[in-house]
């Protein structure tokens, strides 16, 4: 079988109960940057006294990961507070972090290599806004945030969401409170309106789920609603959007919207316990919001009614996260909520699954409890609340990225050009489709060489791969292994380290590089970069670039280990 184009890059640990499970708005509990060099993590689930609540962020620099620095807010009087992420978001640069922290949300703007706060306080004068910050959001440019507020004050008692815009470092209300038309309980607490938000990468539109709209009924089918700006006034965008399945799905349990608000993507949670849970797809068009597809878990993963926990779209709108945490792998005895994630690319035959499975797999790990997406779609943030003994983890992981243009998984829009078709140029190579016939296997003796036709042999893969024009081709090998933090920095395990925290290390082990003509090609690899040269056993990632014209291609990557 050929592998996923998903694959893990990185392990990021805290250091408390919790790491990566968010409140409820959990689907915005992780972030990533645009770039996926900026990590956000929330852990607001600790124990007060002995384990407290805390938000890390994270850096990158090449495939190494630094030590979490820790977010410490400001207080009046001079006092401080680690804010626990029960909702956080990222700007597109990872220069503007956006932390809820009921009944209060930070703003962090980094300035070199520290981070200074900006609080912003819950309008509300009483004190029963006690869930502003539980879900937030923030625009590409960090200059205006949505937060929800999903608990019940006297004048509304089924939440209220906020949007706010930045001026330099001071933040001002700009719309609010925002409550939704149409509710079939107006006057319930249980509706959960804004307990889950996202905003549009233009900040111009924002969508606000309320998963528990309809409760009054016995069930709750859920509901969302979609605001857009005009100049600095803000509107509801048409209708309230209604599951169009399944009697109470919980529709609204998360949100997100494409870079330019066209189109959104709407978890359920629960729908249907026969055929399993949901997310659909909505787009803008010119008679109003429209469903286009319904997104499920298929049969890479056990019915469950948590597909559409958490979910993020790219900003293309061509790629979804979906994440699953009390699902459970098929096959043998499955680990009762060990969690799965699923990213759905957007292709013209349909949307095509791709299932992410959990590196560490633990009974009741919950992997896929926040999903976050970089912002051409190819790295992705999950987090596993439940694993590293209940302290939890979150894991990176890089892949293709997604088609540009706008795509339907059907037919592409009248008027639009095919890629290679009339008008279109190509800035750099293009590589695609690249796969491998087997992740474990023996070394042998022959030299890496590209090939026409599959070779078959009992050492040794092959790599395969389409290539738009001819181009030299580099393949980058780096083995993957555990190391220990010492002085910020990731280093080789050594019997003095154990007691430091542990850390996802790799190692440049060779490149290879070779001319390929344009088309579908083939590399037979048995390990050799050299005559003299034999990478050694262990788990590996592979990078390939393509080269032509002084243009380089985007990166693809694939994993494998090499047994002994």
């Amino acid at each position: 079988a050929l592998a996923g184009s998903f694959v893990e890059q990185a392990e990021l640990v805290g250091h408390g109960a919790g790491f990566g499970g968010g409140g409820g708005g959990a689907d915005h509990a992780v972030a990533l940057s645009a770039d996926g060099n900026t990590a956000l993590v929330g852990a607001p689930n600790g124990d007060p006294q002995s384990d407290p609540s805390y938000t890390l962020i994270f850096t990158r620099s090449g495939l190494t990961w630094s030590e979490p620095t820790s977010l410490v807010g400001e207080l009046e009087g001079g006092e401080h507070q680690a804010p626990g992420g029960d909702g956080v978001a990222l700007s597109a640069d990872g220069s503007t972090a956006l932390v809820g922290s009921p009944p209060r949300v930070f703003a962090f703007t980094r300035e070199g290599a520290t981070w200074r706060s900006t609080r912003i306080e819950s309008p509300r004068e009483t004190a029963c806004g006690g869930g502003f910050g539980h879900a937030v959001a923030i625009s590409e440019d960090g200059n205006t945030a949505v937060i929800g507020d999903p608990s019940g004050c006297p004048e509304d008692f089924d939440g209220s969401a906020w949007i706010y815009s930045r001026s330099g470092n001071a933040w001002t209300l700009q719309a609010g409170p925002l409550h939704g038309e149409e509710k079939i309980n107006p006057f319930g607490n249980d509706a959960h309106f804004a307990s889950t938000v996202a905003i549009s990468g233009d900040g111009n539109k924002a969508i606000v789920g309320a998963d528990g709209e309809g409760s009054g009924l016995g069930c709750a089918p859920g509901a969302t609603w979609v605001y857009t700006r005009s100049g600095s006034t803000w509107s509801q965008d048409g209708p309230k959007l209604s599951p169009p399945g399944g009697p109470c799905p919980h529709f609204g349990r998360s949100v997100a919207l494409s870079g330019d608000g066209s189109r959104a993507l709407i978890g359920t949670y629960g729908e249907d316990k026969e055929e399993g849970s949901g997310a659909w797809i909505f787009d803008r068009g010119p008679a109003g919001w429209t469903p286009l597809t319904r997104l499920s878990s298929g049969e890479h993963s056990s019915v469950n009614g948590s597909f559409g926990w958490s979910v993020a779209l790219s900003p293309s709108g061509n790629t979804a996260l979906i994440g699953g945490p009390e699902t459970g792998p098929q096959g043998g005895a499955a680990l009762v909520e060990a969690g799965e994630a699923w990213a759905f690319r957007c292709a013209a035959s349909g949307w095509i699954e791709e299932p992410i499975a959990a590196p560490v797999s633990t009974e009741g790990g919950n992997f896929g409890y926040s999903v976050a997406l970089a912002g051409n779609g190819a790295a992705a943030l999950v987090s596993e609340p439940g694993v590293e003994s209940r302290k939890g983890a979150a894991f990176v992981f890089s892949g293709p990225p997604d088609q540009p243009g706008f795509c339907t998984g059907n037919v592409p829009p009248a008027g639009s050009v095919p890629p290679g078709g009339q008008g279109s140029v190509a800035a750099a190579p293009v590589v695609e489709s690249l796969r491998q016939t087997h992740q474990a296997w023996r070394e042998g003796r022959a030299l890496a060489r590209l090939a026409r036709r599959h070779v078959r042999t009992p050492v040794g893969t092959t790599f395969e791969f389409s290539l738009n024009e001819p181009s030299r081709v580099r393949f980058s090998f780096a083995q993957l292994g555990m190391g220990r933090i010492l002085h910020g920095r990731c280093m080789h395990s050594s019997p003095h380290g154990r007691r430091l925290r542990r850390c996802r290390l790799a190692v440049n082990r060779g490149t290879l590089t070779l001319s390929a003509g344009a088309g579908l090609r083939r590399l037979r690899f048995d390990g050799r970069i050299t005559k003299r040269h034999l990478l050694p056993p262990g788990s590996y990632t592979l990078t390939l670039t393509a080269e032509a014209a002084e243009k380089k291609s985007a990166p693809r990557y694939l994993s494998f280990r090499i047994v002994a």
